[in-house]
């Protein structure tokens, strides 16, 4: 399916209370797929929903390339191909700006982490965000994320 469509069908659900289902759809899909997977899907929404300004794409990947510690492990840092398809489809690139944001405006409204579901998901910002992946990352992450 591509962009333009899935954009269309968001549009036409926002009428009535499709589009939370479809979220909710879209969350458990990416819930039940493998573990690595899930857990990097569940954390690029992580990342991109608390964001205070859209993330460049290398800031993304850098922010999920740290794991365990606050060093970043240049190995580790997943691709953003990757990246994409672990959200399956709730997130994209703007090409024109290389930032990753939400592929619908009222997705930052729906609750992806509900209280109490980030811990459960294990999905938690890393204290890594101001100390090791620079200041300007660290300026993107909200007050009480970072």
């Amino acid at each position: 399916m591509t962009l333009t469509r899935r954009r269309k069908k968001l549009d036409e659900m926002t009428k009535g209370d499709g589009l939370g289902n479809a979220y909710a759809a879209t969350l458990s899909r990416i819930k039940s797929l493998q573990r690595g997977r899930s857990k990097l899907g569940m954390e690029v929404l992580m990342w991109v929903s608390h964001a205070e300004r859209p993330l460049h794409v290398d800031e993304l990947r850098h922010a999920l390339g740290v794991e365990g510690s606050i060093d970043l492990d240049i190995g580790n840092i997943p691709a953003i191909e990757t990246l994409l398809a672990c959200s399956l489809g709730l997130v994209t690139v703007e090409k024109s700006s290389s930032t990753v944001r939400l592929v619908h405006y009222s997705l930052q409204e729906y609750p992806v982490f509900p209280t109490g579901q980030a811990g459960q998901a294990s999905v938690k910002p890393g204290p890594a965000c101001p100390n090791s992946l620079g200041s300007s990352l660290a300026r993107a992450c909200r007050p009480g994320y970072a």
